[in-house]
């Protein structure tokens, strides 16, 4: 099992439309232009991707085949080019933008 973990601050997010653009799935692209908090949308995106980073070790990965997605219950997940990345990943946020990512083992990511 490795861990990856990031925290970024909110507030750097916002009006970062560019940054989107750079490291946003088109899925999530889509849903950031939706979204009524876009800061907050973008930096637990970016937290995300980093924990994955972190985790695997894979610092040249291009950040839009990273992708969140959720199960029924609500649960995220992380997608790397479509492919469900096997591992546990939580998200929080409250001026603060949290992830952590246990990736298993045998997972490349």
């Amino acid at each position: 099992m490795r861990v990856g973990v990031d925290v970024c601050l909110i507030s750097r997010f916002e009006g970062k439309e560019e940054l989107a653009e750079r490291i946003l799935s088109p899925k999530e692209l889509s849903e950031y232009e939706k979204a009524v908090d876009k800061a907050t949308y973008l930096a637990r995106a970016f937290a995300a991707k980093e924990a994955f980073v972190k985790a695997s070790g894979r610092k040249d990965i291009d950040y839009r085949r990273l992708e969140i997605d959720h199960e029924e219950d609500g649960r995220p997940y992380l997608l790397l080019d479509q492919q469900r990345i096997e591992g546990d990943l939580s998200l929080s946020h409250d001026f603060v933008a949290m992830a952590v990512l246990l990736l298993e083992e045998r997972s490349n990511g």
